[in-house]
């Protein structure tokens, strides 16, 4: 009768790779540090798209119409900026974050209709948040600082 034979084998660092893949379920548990930074991010950028009318997603928005600026004129209103005559759609727009998510929204009726692409007569589009490859990029950045292994 042939002998039989004995195959075994080890795993090197085992311990190790346990702990760092217990420690990143614990992280995948409750990810609310990173949906913030998310969060607090996006909230950043929709600001400065505001500010710069649309250069911060590289969709510059179409300047007022004459009409318009006479009519804020003549009713005194505080700001020249685009889309700005009392602040509420800029302020409308809030972030928030949990174990699972991150958003900013903003609960304004009209934002919808300048931030679609539907087609238009009157009002041009303009564009309050995007995604371009950059922000992406920036995202994924943070999440990848929060899910190393040297952060144990």
């Amino acid at each position: 009768m042939a002998e039989g034979f004995k195959l075994s084998f080890s795993v090197e660092w085992e311990k190790q790779a346990s702990r760092i893949l217990n420690w990143m379920v614990s992280k995948l548990k409750d990810m609310s540090p990173i949906f913030k930074e998310v969060s607090e991010t996006l909230d950043e950028w929709v600001k400065k798209n505001f500010s710069s009318e649309g250069k911060e997603f590289e969709v510059t928005w179409d300047p007022l119409s004459p009409n318009t600026i006479r009519q804020k004129a003549k009713l005194w209103y505080w700001s020249k900026q685009i889309l700005e005559r009392t602040g509420a759609l800029r302020n409308a727009f809030h972030a928030k974050y949990g174990k699972d998510f991150a958003e900013v929204y903003n609960d304004s009726p009209y934002f919808a209709y300048h931030q679609s692409n539907q087609a238009r007569k009157i009002i041009p589009r303009r564009i309050m948040f995007k995604l371009t490859n950059q922000y992406i990029s920036t995202i994924v950045k943070i999440f990848q600082k929060y899910l190393t292994f040297t952060d144990r």
